[in-house]
C-alpha cells in the first residue's frame, strides 16, 4: 500500500511506517538460492537511494507537500521529480511470503516455509525481515527424450544448442521452460514450420523419500480434423516443409491493387546437397518500373527454393534488407502448397514484399567543437543515394566546415591581440561509395549469406589554416567488411593512402628550426602514409536481453613495406636525411598493434558496471624513425584519461607545464571503469575512474622519463576520479564529465598522490557525444 494522500506537514498518516528496507535471511546457510529473485518479489519496495547513499526523490516529494498553499511547481515536485512514500503493509508483505514460497517451489526447494517480522529502526520507520526455511533440494535423477518422431529426436540430439536440464541438477522450472522454447527453436529452423512450444511438455516420476526426479521430454502429436469426418479430431505426425518458390515483390506498394498484373524475372536456383531438386525457384514480381538490380535482392534472401524451411532465414532476411538502406518495410509470408500429399513432408511457397524508402537524402548539422578545451563551431552538410548503380550501393558526399580558436604556438595565454576569436579554419569534402558485397572477381554466390559483405572505398581532401601553418590533407582508401556470425566482424583494408602537406608561417618555421624536440618538428611536416589495416571485432552484446556482454576489438595496420621494398629495387630517390620518397613526401614505415577490451556488467536496463582495457603500441623503423602524428597513442580528453586536457598527459613521467604542444606515445596502456546509473527522466550519470599512461619506445633528451621501461613503467600509472552526466535524447546523448587528478606521474616519484593538494581548478570538463566506451 503506498500513501496517496497526506497533511501538507506530514508525510505519513497516524498508525502508518515507512519502510526503510527488506531483509532476507535463512535459518541456516544458503543452499544456492537465488537472494535477489527473492528481493524482486518483496512487497512494498523501499524508496531509491540516489548514489545509494540518500532518498532524494523521498525529499522532493516531502517538499512538494510543504506550504498550506499548493502551486504547480510544488505539484511538479511532488508528482514527477519526487517519489511518494513506500509504506510498511503488513498484507502486502504475508502476500509476499506466499509468493516466495511459490518461487521456491519452482526453482526445486518444494514444501519450503517463509515468514515475516518486522523491525522498527527510529520513529515511525520499520525494516521487514523474511525468514527462509527451505527445504532439501529436490534433484534430476536422469533425463530422458522420449520422442516417437525419430527424425525429431535426431535434430534435437545433433543441436549445438546446451540444455540447462543435467542429470545432477537442482529441478528448476525456469529451466524447463527455456528447455521447451530449446527444442522448439531447434525444430523450427528444420523445416517444422507449424510446430510450437506448446507442443513440448513433461513428464516428472519422483518419490519423496529420495528427492529425486526421473524426467521424460515429450512431444504432443499434432492435432487435425480428418478430412472424411471433419468433426473428429485425428492425431497425426508433424510435417517437415521445404520452400518451393519465393516470390520477391522488391517495389511493394500496398496501395496498388493485389489483381495488378506484374512483370515477373526468374532466377535460377542452385541446388545443394540439403535442397529438394524437383522444387521451385526465385521469382521477382515488379508491380510498377523498378530500379533495383534483381540480383541484389536475391542475394539479401535468406529463404532459399529447395531448403527446409528455417525461423532465422526470416530474421536474417530482414536484417539484411534493412542494411540495404532502400527498403523501409518488409513483410515474409509462407502459404502451404496443397500438391503435397505426403504425411510427412509439406510444401511452402514464400513471399516477400518489399517497399522502398526515398533512395535521395539530405541532412545539414551544425556542431559544437571542444578540441582540448578549446572552444569551435561546425557546419556539416551530407548528401546520399542508396542505389546510385541499381545495385543498393550508397552514395555519400560529406563537407564539412568549421571555425575553431586554437592556442597559439609559444604563448602561454589562450590567444593573442590581434587574432580573432576563432583563429582556426577547417573544411573538408569526403566522397564515398559503399557497395553491398564483395567487389572481387568472383561469384558471389560463393560467399555465404551471412556474410553480409560490404565494400567501401572512399576519397577525401582537408584544409586547415592556423596563423602558424596551413595544412592540406588528401585519403584514398578501399576495403571490406563482413560478419564472420552474429558475434565476429572482420574489417580489411588493402589501400589506405593519407597525404599531408604542410606550409608554415616564416615566424613558426623559425620558432621550429630552434626546437630541438624531434617529435614536435615531426608533427609539422610533410607525410605519406601507405597503410594496409585489419580490425577483427567479438561481440556478444544481444540487445534483446538484459544480461552481461563482452566486446573486443583488436587493430592491426602495417605501412610502407612494399613502397620500401620497390624503393629499394629502383635505387628510388631520397630527401636529405636518407628517407625514400614518392611525390617528394618521405612516406612512413611502421607496424602497430593494439586490443580494446570492454566488459558490461548489466544488472537493470538502466544500471550497469562498464569495464575497459586498452594496450598498444606502434614500432617505426626502416624509412622511418618516428611514428606519423595520426597513428601514435595520445593521453588526456573526453574518451580517456579523462583528468588530463586533451593530449596533454604523459609521456610517462615527463613534466613541462610550459609545453602545450600534443603529446604522443608509441606505446598505450589504460584502463576505465564507469558505475551507470539514472538520475531523473532522461537524464543520467556515472561515477567514473581512469587509469593510465603514454610511453616512448625510444628514450628522447625532450622528453626525460617518457621512455618505457620495465622497471618503473608501473610507477607512472596516472589515475583520476569524476563524475558524469548523460543527456539521453533517444537520437544522441550529450555527455559531460567532471574529473580530476587522483596521481599525477609528471610529479616527483613521491609526490605523485595529489589528493591533498586538490583544487577547484584542478577540475577538468569534458563534452563528447556518447558513451567514451
Amino acid at each position: 500500500m503506498l500513501l496517496h494522500s497526506c497533511s501538507n506537514t506530514r508525510l505519513l498518516n497516524p498508525g502508518e511506517y515507512l519502510l526503510l528496507k527488506n531483509n532476507i535471511h535463512y535459518t541456516g546457510k544458503n543452499p544456492g538460492i537465488k537472494t535477489d529473485e527473492l528481493y524482486t518479489i518483496a512487497k512494498p519496495k523501499p524508496n531509491q537511494k540516489f548514489l545509494g547513499i540518500s532518498r532524494v526523490k523521498l525529499y522532493m516529494y516531502r517538499k512538494g507537500t510543504k506550504g498550506k498553499e499548493t502551486s504547480k511547481f510544488r505539484n511538479w515536485l511532488r508528482e514527477k521529480v519526487g517519489e511518494r512514500p513506500a509504506i510498511y503493509d503488513s498484507a502486502a508483505a504475508l502476500q509476499a511470503t506466499v509468493e516466495m514460497e511459490l518461487y521456491l517451489n519452482k526453482v526445486g526447494y518444494f514444501y519450503s516455509e517463509v515468514s515475516f517480522d518486522t523491525k522498527q529502526k527510529r520513529k515511525k520507520k520499520v525494516h521487514v525481515n523474511y525468514l527462509i526455511n527451505p527445504a532439501e533440494p529436490y534433484h534430476i535423477k536422469t533425463v530422458e527424450y522420449n520422442i516417437d518422431d525419430s527424425l525429431m529426436l535426431q535434430f534435437i540430439r545433433k543441436s549445438k544448442t546446451e540444455t540447462k536440464i543435467i542429470p545432477g541438477s537442482v529441478y528448476n522450472a525456469f529451466d524447463l521452460d527455456d528447455e521447451r522454447d530449446r527444442i522448439t527453436g531447434i525444430l523450427q529452423n528444420n523445416g517444422y514450420y507449424y510446430f510450437n512450444r506448446d507442443f513440448v511438455f513433461f513428464e516428472i516420476d519422483s518419490l519423496p523419500g529420495n528427492r529425486e526426479m526421473d524426467l521424460k521430454v515429450k512431444i504432443k502429436p499434432n492435432l487435425v480434423a480428418s478430412a472424411e469426418e471433419p468433426w473428429k479430431v485425428i492425431l497425426t505426425p508433424h510435417k517437415r516443409y521445404f520452400i518451393r518458390d519465393v516470390y520477391i515483390r522488391p517495389n511493394f506498394d500496398p496501395l496498388v491493387p493485389a489483381t495488378t498484373v506484374s512483370d515477373t524475372i526468374k532466377f535460377i536456383r542452385e541446388i545443394n546437397k540439403e535442397s529438394k531438386p524437383t522444387l521451385g525457384n526465385y521469382y521477382i514480381l515488379h508491380q510498377q518500373k523498378d530500379n533495383i538490380h534483381p540480383r541484389t535482392v536475391v542475394q539479401s534472401v535468406f529463404v532459399k527454393p529447395g531448403d527446409p524451411f528455417r525461423q532465422t532465414d526470416i530474421s536474417r532476411t530482414r536484417s539484411r534488407v534493412s542494411e540495404l538502406g532502400i527498403f523501409s518495410y518488409s513483410n515474409i509470408r509462407f502459404k502451404p502448397v496443397s500438391e503435397s500429399d505426403s504425411t510427412h513432408t509439406g510444401i511452402l511457397d514464400c513471399n516477400i514484399d518489399l517497399s522502398k524508402r526515398k533512395l535521395h537524402a539530405y541532412t545539414v548539422e551544425t556542431e559544437v567543437t571542444n578540441s582540448g578545451g578549446r572552444p569551435g563551431l561546425g557546419l556539416n552538410f551530407t548528401y546520399s543515394n542508396s542505389n546510385i548503380f541499381r545495385g543498393s550501393e550508397t552514395f555519400r558526399l560529406k563537407a564539412r566546415g568549421a571555425l575553431e580558436a586554437q592556442k597559439i604556438f609559444g604563448d602561454n595565454a589562450d590567444y593573442t591581440e590581434g587574432i580573432p576569436f576563432f583563429n582556426t579554419i577547417e573544411t573538408g569534402l569526403e566522397v564515398s561509395i559503399i557497395f553491398p558485397r564483395f567487389l572481387l572477381p568472383v561469384n558471389q554466390e560463393r560467399f555465404p549469406k551471412y556474410f553480409r559483405p560490404k565494400t567501401t572505398t572512399s576519397l577525401g581532401f582537408g584544409y586547415e589554416s592556423r596563423p602558424e601553418y596551413e595544412r592540406w590533407m588528401t585519403n584514398l582508401s578501399f576495403g571490406y567488411d563482413w560478419k564472420e556470425s552474429e558475434k565476429k566482424r572482420h574489417q580489411l583494408y588493402p589501400f589506405d593512402w593519407r597525404l599531408n602537406n604542410v606550409t608554415l608561417s616564416p615566424e613558426f618555421e623559425q620558432e621550429l628550426e630552434d626546437e630541438p624536440n624531434d617529435l614536435i618538428k615531426n608533427q609539422y611536416t610533410d607525410n605519406l602514409i601507405t597503410a594496409i589495416r585489419y580490425s577483427f571485432i567479438y561481440n556478444t552484446q544481444d540487445i534483446k536481453k538484459i544480461e552481461n556482454f563482452f566486446y573486443f576489438k583488436g587493430n592491426l595496420e602495417t605501412a610502407g613495406n612494399l613502397m620500401y621494398l620497390g624503393s629499394g629495387l629502383s635505387n628510388a630517390n631520397t630527401d636529405s636525411l636518407g628517407h625514400y620518397v614518392l611525390f617528394s613526401v618521405p612516406y612512413a614505415q611502421y607496424i602497430k598493434v593494439d586490443g580494446d577490451f570492454r566488459f558490461f556488467n548489466v544488472i537493470t536496463r538502466y544500471n550497469s558496471v562498464a569495464y575497459r582495457l586498452f594496450l598498444g603500441t606502434g614500432v617505426p623503423y626502416a624509412n622511418a624513425e618516428l611514428l606519423p602524428l595520426e597513428v601514435g597513442y595520445y593521453g588526456g580528453g573526453a574518451n580517456g584519461m579523462r583528468g588530463w586536457p586533451y593530449r596533454l598527459l604523459g609521456p610517462g613521467s615527463y613534466d613541462n607545464p610550459d609545453d602545450n604542444f600534443d603529446r604522443m606515445g608509441d606505446i598505450q596502456l589504460e584502463a576505465n571503469i564507469e558505475i551507470r546509473f539514472p538520475v531523473y527522466s532522461f537524464i543520467k550519470s556515472a561515477l567514473f575512474a581512469d587509469i593510465g599512461n603514454i610511453w616512448l619506445i625510444q628514450k628522447q633528451e625532450s622528453y626525460p622519463g617518457g621512455d618505457f621501461r620495465f622497471n618503473r613503467f608501473y610507477k607512472e600509472f596516472a589515475i583520476d576520479v569524476g563524475l558524469g552526466l548523460r543527456f539521453d535524447f533517444n537520437f544522441f546523448i550529450l555527455r559531460v564529465d567532471f574529473a580530476i587528478p587522483l596521481r599525477d606521474p609528471a610529479n616527483p616519484e613521491n609526490e605523485r598522490w595529489v589528493i591533498n593538494k586538490w583544487q577547484f581548478s584542478d577540475i577538468i570538463i569534458n563534452f563528447g557525444i556518447g558513451y567514451p566506451f
